[in-house]
Formats: C-alpha cells, structure tokens, sequence
C-alpha cells in the first residue's frame, strides 16, 4: 500500500476569451483526469479505487469604463463551477472528496469591481 496521496496524470485548464471595446468575456473549463488512489485507509483488504474524472466551467463578463485622463474602472460578474458539478467521493475515513486533488465548492457567483489610479 501506499501512504503518499494520489495525484491525477493530468490536469488542465482551457480558458476561452472574447473582448471587444471594453467588454470581456471567458468561459474556462476544468478538467481533472481520473485516478486510481492506492493509499491504506485500513478499512478493506483492497486498497486500489478508481476515482472519476471531473470536469467543472466557469462563465465570466466583465466591461471597462475609461475616462479621458487614463483611469479605468472594470465591473467583473461571473460563476465558478457553473454546473454545480460535486467532486467525487473517495474512501476515506469521512467518506468524502480528496482535498489534495478536487475542489469541493459547488456554484458560487461573484461580482468584482477594479479601480485603476
């Protein structure tokens, strides 16, 4: 058995981007590759479990107002894991997700303003 955690062969991130005058757009994916995680928990004899591959996306706009003298402000809406996708379980003592590997924040939404001296 193994006692080192189980990391994916691949992870990757895809951002999409559109701009045009002062808007901005993306759409990101994420893609975490699936595992076998091999690490003792003592609960079975069989130690090895497959671990599914997960994929979450992200949506953002944003648009930026300038002024005449040089100073900008940006207003910044989007969504993380647009999907709600939940992460999937391992066999831990918690019966839960890896936190070393996945994220286990659902949908969160968020509105950001940047001030630019």
């Amino acid at each position: 058995s193994n006692f080192a955690p189980a990391l994916p062969r691949l992870k990757l991130n895809l951002p999409i981007t559109w701009s045009y005058e002062g808007h901005t757009a993306a759409f990101i994916p994420h893609y975490t590759s699936g595992l076998e995680d091999d690490t003792d928990l003592g609960r079975t004899g069989d130690f090895e479990q497959k671990i599914d591959a997960v994929v979450t996306m992200d949506l953002q706009y944003g648009y930026t107002l300038s002024d005449t003298i040089g100073k900008a402000l940006t207003v910044r809406v989007g969504v993380y894991n647009l999907l709600d996708q939940d992460p999937p379980l391992v066999s831990t003592a918690l019966d839960a997700f890896d936190p070393e590997v996945h994220d286990p924040r659902g949908r969160m939404l968020y509105a950001k303003l940047i001030s630019e001296f």
